[in-house]
């Protein structure tokens, strides 16, 4: 999953750089042309983003590479319980809704910046710099969005099937446990095998959410391996160590939230 939501982040923002390049050209030609202030603002006001961002930048390109990449998140799920076509058409809708409307939004952003920029009379290098220091721009933002509505989008995929399921099925939280590894995930990591029914009740909302927002894990229906087992003796022997330095810091302990629970005591 990992891999496949890292690729498509990396293709959106190549996409979206690209976009930005030939925004840019097009006001550096109605300059070279010979057009008033007042008359390229007047062009930027009047564009239609849906069209202009999409179809003539190129980002449409991008959407659709995009939703090319939900039908690979799905390549290596085995279908372990039952998923309608409809309701499987039903996610990938939302999906491609979501990533139309969060493109468009991009493209209203960049417009909006771009009228900024002539109406202050500023250079395209200056204006370039402008768009690389805006926050709703930056990558780790993008990252964010794109990154975590594909990863939701699997974990709703597993959702459903796991809904077919016995509710007592045991389940393994599967993902890589590094320095990135929040600390709700280090705690599911550490739980090894445990029923479904459990998951709803001891991690509310984690079969969707993951850990929060990015996450890289999921629960799975998964055998005992000797790679899941090891994984789970570091997350609990990692959860020591960490609750160990904390109260030889006096640090207050780390509150095991997982996002739904967060949002619910926030």
């Amino acid at each position: 999953m990992k891999q496949i939501i890292d690729q498509a982040v990396k293709d959106f923002l190549d996409s979206l750089g690209t976009a930005q390049d030939e925004f840019l050209s097009d006001i550096e030609e109605l300059e070279s042309q010979g057009l008033s202030m007042e008359e390229i603002m007047v062009a930027l006001g009047a564009l239609s983003i849906t069209d202009y961002f999409l179809q003539d930048l190129g980002m449409q390109v991008a959407v659709d590479s995009y939703l090319g990449r939900t039908d690979e998140l799905l390549d290596d799920l085995f279908k372990f319980g039952r998923i309608t076509e409809s309701q499987l058409l039903a996610l990938r809708k939302t999906q491609e809704s979501a990533i139309i409307a969060y493109t468009n939004r991009l493209g209203s952003q960049i417009q909006l910046s771009m009228i900024h920029g002539v109406s202050n009379n500023m250079p395209i290098k200056a204006m370039k710099k402008m768009l690389a220091i805006d926050f709703a721009l930056q990558p780790k933002q993008i990252e964010k969005v794109v990154g975590n509505n594909l990863a939701i989008y699997r974990r709703s995929v597993t959702a459903v099937m796991l809904d077919s399921r016995p509710p007592g099925e045991k389940l393994w939280y599967e993902g890589p446990l590094d320095r990135k590894t929040r600390p709700i995930c280090r705690k599911m990591l550490a739980e090894g095998e445990i029923p479904q029914n459990k998951v709803k009740i001891k991690y509310p909302g984690s079969l969707v959410d993951g850990g929060g927002p990015n996450c890289r894990h999921e629960w799975r229906p998964l055998t005992s391996t000797n790679e899941r087992i090891t994984r789970m003796r570091d997350a609990r022997a990692s959860i020591a160590a960490i609750t160990k330095y904390r109260e030889k810091k006096g640090l207050k302990s780390l509150k095991y939230l997982t996002f739904q629970q967060y949002n619910e005591t926030a």
